[in-house]
């Protein structure tokens, strides 16, 4: 292996860490050959293996190299794992069934009541954690081959497991071909993403030297060229392991035959496929015609299908198969039964050279055959099926060929295999166009693939898939396929998507009959989603309640759970908190009565956020709690990452910014479950942070500065703005107020921004900061008044907490202090205090103590001063606790201007300022209590009133202090 790989070793399986390789190389370079290198060296060290191969057929069975691993006996649960185990199995028998089951053709029953795209996360989790489950006793090397030729979901199925396989202890192996796809290349996007995991290595494999290919080729032949006809071959092949082992055989038994080797340049033959011809013409007629038939069926041809085609009995095949062993074009893989082609290459350069006609006749045999056999009525054979017949149909049965494949597709989507389901249904609906089927069923064939595509992330695929079904369902007066249409795609927050949806459910709604109850009610929830997202929020409290009605009168759960979601929208703005409550306790007993997780996940969450706005931070913990229990139940993408924005609200509001960063890394690791605008909540959380902690953030400012470049072109109000207020608070806390204020004044009119309704007090209260922050005095009698209603609020979205920001009297008091109501700023001031100690909202307690001592400060009233000063001095110990370095700047300046007042004016009483002369010469507690005639205790009272109020932390300092006046 050293030609190839330039190494001195093979890289060998690691004894306890975690490693991801990647090999890539020219087909025929040897990748397949190295896994074998490795695979023996693990045998040798007794650590288990688990081989999964993809094979280049288009029929092979969804996730078909990982059904092969999850079967290897490397995988199979100890005893003592067995009942960790069993709560996983239930989930990977969707991918790789049982034998039997594949067999029978029964599978599992389909999990019940999962959300959208969450079904498949949930298998891919339970896939991971049984694999590093399966690695903790003895390690595990799990050997994946030929991923090039894998379906998209078991690429996908590879990336997931990468990203967990730091937790196993083994080694992670996949061979593919060097990628030449563009950006949306299914294989490209997994090898990139795994590319960027840490622990991961890329190797390259190269050709053989010329020296290497002349030491190859003889021992392959046994025989030697002369140097000229080498390097000639050399410069053909680059080198190319599988080349010139195909060359060496053609060499051998041309040398046998008594012919004249290829001494010359001029002889060497010109590429693989001239290789295969030449070596074909040397077997018998009957071995040749069993090969073009095992070509069309597949790469691992199966002798009674062969047999069936060719006619003959399945001995001659067997006989004939072997006769091709010998010859090295068809192997017995050693870990199946069987046989196959040595190399794709092999089985390519046979199916290319049959004639059309002929091979379209061999694939309307061989699909009859797989009927006839019974083989095509599992789910795992569909796939082949429809391949074949769809390879058919231009003899006539396109037709047919659609059918078989909407079953195939059908079946896909049973598997979870939404990207082979997908390409199923668009075949299925391709070919009844060639056949001019009606209309609604093509329509219904792309509404499929629309989902399929929905499912798997393919978002833009989707949208046109369902515009395109709209056309024809319009064109066909189908009414319902119309609204199917406009129902595929939920919860897409882009405008151009959004304007789609709006548009097919309005004209929907227009044309359904008024007892439509179960498509109408869906619609208009739909509706409500899709104009919340285009800033048209007028109707969607008569929209929601409406599809309320509609679905309440349906019976249908799946109808009812979409109609509470969108009158929880409706609900969402800063007065609807009890409302919001109210609907979720009806989607908790929706959840329980109809056994649906995902209701219950949003009913939690809907709990969680009227729980923060209405400051009840112990109820919001339990239903944290209760999030985290369904999670573990659920393995859901999206469950995780709402419980991590959950878990970062409590963790921020409380101080814990080690737990806040560590749950917006999870939530960051799992954005494309929640679509891409959750990427630019993590990055305003990470601002948020940086707002409290003073820690570095230009790369949060540059992350946010990308992600409004990108919402600006689906023209998203909400995200552009907020992020750009944000990045303002973020000037103004590091002391930059030119650039907040620059920053600021760059965005429209505040009266013009259409904002989503559940932003309403946490729009406000960013805005009240920067108001109050650069004393903009009318903008913070506007926002006041806006604020004043929601008082006993605090600040949090209505719908998807990103983060609370404390009480709404924090920023009444703000903003009355800005516009020179000192009175009543400190009476919202000291009603926030207590409700951010009372709530252990700790950093917020903090701040609020500085805004009280400032608006102490420049109220100026006698004892004012003092007052400020003791403020001053929790805050400053609570800044230091949680790290708080832009308040403690800000207390720093304030003492220093509030001691430079004390110059000026008497801070201290004058009993204090007696005991403080005596503390400057140097008395003790007991000596200046003897002195005046008070108790110690009181002496000593005396001393720490003095240090709070002036905020020192020795009796060294007010020596000083006392010096300094004296002067």
């Amino acid at each position: 292996m050293r030609g190839v790989t330039g190494e001195e070793d093979t890289p060998r399986p690691p004894a306890r860490c975690h490693v991801g390789l990647r090999l890539s190389g020219e087909p025929g370079i040897g990748k397949s050959r190295l896994l074998s290198e490795v695979e023996r060296i693990a045998g040798e060290r007794a650590t288990p293996v688990a081989w999964g191969r993809a094979v280049e057929a288009e029929g092979a069975p969804p996730f078909w190299p990982w059904r092969h691993v999850l079967r290897a006996r490397a995988i199979r649960p100890e005893p003592d794992a067995a009942a960790a185990d069993a709560e996983l199995l239930p989930l990977i028998s969707r991918l790789s069934p049982d034998p039997d089951e594949l067999e029978s053709g029964s599978g599992p029953a389909p999990l019940i009541a999962l959300g959208v795209g969450d079904e498949r996360f949930g298998v891919f989790d339970a896939v991971a954690r049984l694999l590093v489950a399966a690695a903790a006793p003895r390690g595990l090397v799990v050997l994946l081959d030929d991923v090039h030729w894998a379906d998209p979901p078991s690429l996908r199925l590879l990336s997931h497991v990468a990203h967990e396989w730091h937790l196993a202890r083994g080694l992670l192996v996949a061979t593919y071909r060097t990628v030449t796809g563009g950006r949306d290349d299914p294989l490209r996007r997994a090898v990139g993403e795994i590319a960027r995991l840490e622990g991961t290595t890329r190797m390259e494999l190269r050709g053989l030297s010329p020296e290497d290919v002349a030491i190859h080729l003889a021992a392959v032949s046994g025989r030697r060229m002369e140097p000229h006809a080498i390097r000639a071959l050399h410069e053909r092949t680059s080198g190319n392991p599988f080349f010139i082992t195909e060359f060496g055989r053609l060499l051998d038994a041309e040398t046998e035959r008594g012919r004249r080797p290829f001494d010359t340049a001029r002889d060497v033959p010109q590429g693989v496929r001239d290789v295969i011809a030449r070596r074909m013409t040397r077997l018998s007629r009957p071995c040749q015609e069993a090969l073009e038939v095992a070509s069309v069926v597949g790469a691992q041809p199966a002798p009674d299908i062969v047999a069936a085609v060719l006619p003959c009995a399945v001995t001659e095949v067997l006989d004939r198969f072997d006769e091709a062993v010998d010859s090295g074009l068809l192997t017995r893989p050693e870990r199946e039964v069987g046989y196959a082609f040595t190399h794709a290459l092999v089985r390519d350069a046979l199916y290319s050279e049959l004639a059309t006609g002929r091979r379209i006749r061999l694939h309307e045999t061989i699909a009859r055959q797989l009927e006839a056999s019974g083989r095509a009525a599992r789910d795992s054979r569909m796939s082949e099926l429809a391949y074949h017949w769809l390879q058919a149909a231009p003899a006539g049965h396109a037709a047919h060929a659609g059918e078989v494949a909407e079953q195939a597709g059908d079946a896909a989507m049973r598997q979870l295999a939404y990207e082979e389901a997908a390409r199923l249904y668009e075949s299925a609906a391709a070919a009844l166009v060639s056949e001019g089927e009606p209309g609604p069923r093509r329509t219904r064939l792309l509404l499929a693939a629309a989902r399929a595509r929905f499912l798997a992330g393919e978002l833009e695929r989707a949208t046109a898939l369902c515009r395109d079904a709209a056309l024809i369902a319009r064109t066909h007066g189908a009414s319902e396929l119309l609204a199917d249409a406009a129902l595929v795609i939920e919860g897409v927050g882009d405008t151009a998507t959004s304007t789609l949806i709006a548009g097919l459910c309005t004209e929907a709604l227009s044309l359904l009959p008024a007892d439509a109850l179960h498509r109408r009610s869906r619609l208009l929830a739909q509706l409500v989603s899709a104009k919340v997202y285009l800033g048209d929020y007028e109707q969607l409290d008569e929209l929601s309640a409406e599809a309320l009605d509609g679905a309440e009168r349906s019976g249908d759960a799946d109808t009812l759970a979409a109609a509470l979601r969108a009158r929880h929208i409706a609900f969402s703005s800063a007065s609807g908190a009890g409302q919001r409550m109210q609907v979720a306790e009806r989607m908790l007993a929706l959840a329980g009565a109809a056994n649906r997780p995902v209701a219950e996940m949003w009913a939690r969450l809907w709990r969680f956020d009227a729980c923060i706005q209405m400051g009840d931070f112990d109820a919001a913990a339990l239903e944290v709690d209760a999030m985290a229990r369904l999670g573990e139940s659920m393995h859901q993408p999206l469950a995780r990452w709402h419980l991590s924005n959950c878990r970062f609200a409590m963790a921020f509001a409380r101080g814990d910014f080690t737990a806040a960063h560590r749950e917006a890394d999870i939530a960051a690791e799992l954005t494309t479950a929640a679509g891409e605008l959750a990427a630019v909540r993590v990055h305003m959380q990470r601002a948020f942070i940086a707002i409290f902690t003073g820690e570095d953030s230009s790369a949060t400012v540059a992350a946010i500065n990308a992600s409004v470049a990108s919402v600006t072109q689906q023209r998203l109000p909400t995200w552009l703005l907020m992020p750009r207020v944000i990045l303002s608070m973020l000037a103004l806390a590091e002391g930059r107020d030119a650039e907040a204020a620059r920053n600021y004044d760059d965005l429209p009119p505040p009266d013009t921004w259409q904002l989503m309704p559940p932003t309403y007090l946490i729009s406000r209260t960013h805005r009240a900061t920067i108001a109050a922050g650069l004393g903009r005095v009318e903008e913070a009698g506007r926002l006041y008044r806006e604020l004043l209603p929601f008082a006993e609020h605090f600040s949090t979205s209505g719908a998807g907490t990103i983060a609370c920001f404390g009480s709404i009297e924090h920023y009444l008091g703000m903003l009355a202090r800005t516009m020179g109501r000192f009175d009543g700023a400190l009476q919202h001031l000291e009603r926030a205090l207590n409700k951010h100690v009372g709530a252990g909202l700790r950093p917020f307690a903090a701040e609020t103590r500085y805004q009280l001592a400032l608006t102490q400060h420049r109220r100026d009233r006698a004892g004012d001063v003092g007052r400020s000063l003791a403020l001053l001095t929790e805050s400053a110990a609570d800044a230091e606790h949680f790290g708080l370095r832009p308040l403690a700047r800000r207390v720093t300046e304030l003492r220093e201007a509030l001691r430079t007042a004390t110059r000026r004016g008497q801070v201290i009483t004058s009993r204090e300022m007696e005991i403080a002369r005596f503390v400057a010469e140097g008395l003790t507690s007991r000596e200046i209590a003897e002195a005046l005639h008070i108790s110690a205790r009181t002496a000593d009272n005396h001393v720490q009133h003095i240090l709070d109020k002036l905020g020192l932390r020795s009796r060294s300092q007010i020596a000083a202090w006392v010096a300094r006046r004296s002067s």
